[in-house]
């Protein structure tokens, strides 16, 4: 029986945020959008 090698890759994707450092800011926008739209690429 053949054997078939298959390279697999794996993908860790972490993200650490701080809004302005002091809490102000929109998380949503600053955050959250452009997270979403990184992982639908």
């Amino acid at each position: 029986m053949h054997q078939k090698n298959e390279l697999k890759i794996g993908l860790i994707f972490t993200l650490d945020y701080e809004i302005h450092g002091n809490g102000s800011g929109e998380f949503e926008n600053w955050a959250y959008l452009p997270t979403k739209q990184m992982i639908n690429l």
